[in-house]
């Protein structure tokens, strides 16, 4: 049940959003992601370092270390099943990158 705008609405479940939001979130850190990575050049051909892979790296290594080090990011790459160096991830950050994240992790300003 949730409260809006002081009207109980029991036809909304909180239980039958969060699976659309997790369904909707996979979707984007997976297919989506794969997607413009190839559109954008980011992967110009199979890699280990997919688009997803490289999104999954960057929201899960920032997600638990928000001031992640390269070193992170590569601890959190091998979480997602990738093996890169800091050194070979720190080379992937390039304006393509930097479009595939913008693309696929849009941010909203509230201005």
């Amino acid at each position: 049940m949730i409260v809006v705008a002081n009207q109980i609405r029991p036809e909304i479940s909180l239980m039958s959003t969060i699976p659309q939001v997790a369904q909707a979130m996979q979707a984007v850190l997976t297919d989506k992601a794969d997607e413009l990575g190839r559109e954008l050049g980011f992967v110009q051909r199979q890699r280990k370092l997919s688009g997803s892979t490289f999104i999954q790296t960057l929201v899960f290594g920032f997600q638990a270390e928000p001031d992640a080090t390269y070193e992170d990011l590569s601890q959190s790459a091998a979480t997602v099943g990738v093996g890169l160096s800091p050194q070979g991830l720190e080379q992937r950050f390039t304006e393509t990158a930097a479009r595939l994240v913008q693309r696929v992790l849009p941010v909203r300003s509230s201005k």
